[in-house]
């Protein structure tokens, strides 16, 4: 509040946060902006902020980069030579 009453803006980005959703505490993240609202004088008078969830995005990039980590330790423990193979009639596309 005392960023935003002097006029400056904040923001947080994929920032974890506890809610009580349904009756019990579920870890979240959030996209948390925070701007001044300014009064008839453009002096700051309030603050406005804009939430947007960010979960599911969060969620996807840590399991796509556990499996990035998990295919990087198949490929370690793999034999001397590995080839992966296309049928050829398939485009590039």
């Amino acid at each position: 509040m005392k960023v935003c009453l002097a006029g400056k803006t904040l923001a947080y980005e994929d920032q974890e946060l506890t809610l009580n959703r349904n009756g019990k505490p579920e870890q979240v993240f959030m996209n948390l902006d925070y701007s001044p609202v300014m009064d008839e004088h453009g002096t700051p008078c309030g603050v406005i902020a804009i939430v947007v969830e960010t979960t599911a995005k969060v969620e996807a990039e840590r399991w796509r980069q556990d499996e990035q980590e998990r295919l990087r330790r198949m490929f370690e423990r793999a034999p001397g030579f590995v080839a992966m193979m296309r049928d050829p009639s398939t485009s590039l596309n």
